[in-house]
């Protein structure tokens, strides 16, 4: 006998359905008539699906987005001037408020690493300059978490590879969504198995544009992060 298997990919949980919220998942199966149908029954004004034949790409991408993260390194970027001091200076070349504390990130992933090379970080005296704007989603946290461990680095001559500043930047972080991206360069697809990271980045071509889109208010990732699921 035959037997027709159709399946749902997407990020809608049962949390998402009886709360009502906006979600969308993608239906696939090779008829399109049978998909058409379970929409008719299952979609609601919240529940948004798409349609798709193509069984093995969507299932794929669902299996991807479980255990893999996707980044770009793009030209927008900060530039951070460093020296090592007797003191704690932080000053920036425009406007933007940052920390002048010790909780300054760049300071803390700086400090961070010379702490773990076993050494003592004294002071130091900092110039930020903040092309990528704060809580936005474009990895502004990670710009600063990696200038800060790149910079200690070279103060100290280098003691850790590269790949020893991929898995403490995403130690850092949390994940290496953007870390790995901005140490490595290009697009970046990286895992994480307890401290280590494994990533491959392949060029992009120069004949890509990509363009931004940057909402007019903040919004912390962490805090965008915690409206979604543990499970």
């Amino acid at each position: 006998s035959h037997v027709e298997l159709n399946a749902i990919g997407g990020p809608c949980t049962s949390y998402e359905l009886v709360a009502h919220d906006q979600t969308e998942v993608a239906f696939c199966g090779k008829n399109l008539a049978t998909l058409e149908k379970l929409r008719k029954i299952m979609a609601t004004d919240y529940y948004h699906i798409s349609l798709s034949t193509d069984v093995v790409g969507i299932e794929s991408a669902v299996a991807l987005k479980n255990g893999y993260a996707l980044g770009i390194a793009l030209t927008m970027c900060n530039r951070v001037w460093m020296e090592e001091a007797d003191e704690l200076k932080i000053t920036t070349t425009d406007k933007i408020k940052v920390p002048t504390d010790e909780t300054n990130l760049i300071y803390w992933a700086a400090r961070h690493l010379y702490q773990i090379c076993g050494k003592t970080l004294p002071g130091l005296h900092i110039i930020q300059e903040n092309n990528i704007p704060m809580a936005r989603g474009l990895g502004s946290s990670s710009a600063c978490i990696v200038a800060g461990i790149l910079g200690a680095n070279r103060m100290l001559g280098s003691p850790m590879s590269q790949s020893d500043l991929i898995n403490l930047a995403a130690q850092i972080e949390g994940h290496p969504d953007n870390t790995s991206p901005a140490i490595s360069g290009g697009l970046v697809a990286s895992a994480m198995e307890g401290k280590r990271v494994y990533s491959v980045s392949v060029p992009v071509s120069g004949k890509i544009s990509f363009a931004v889109m940057i909402p007019p208010f903040e919004l912390k990732t962490e805090k965008a992060r915690g409206v979604l699921p543990t499970e």
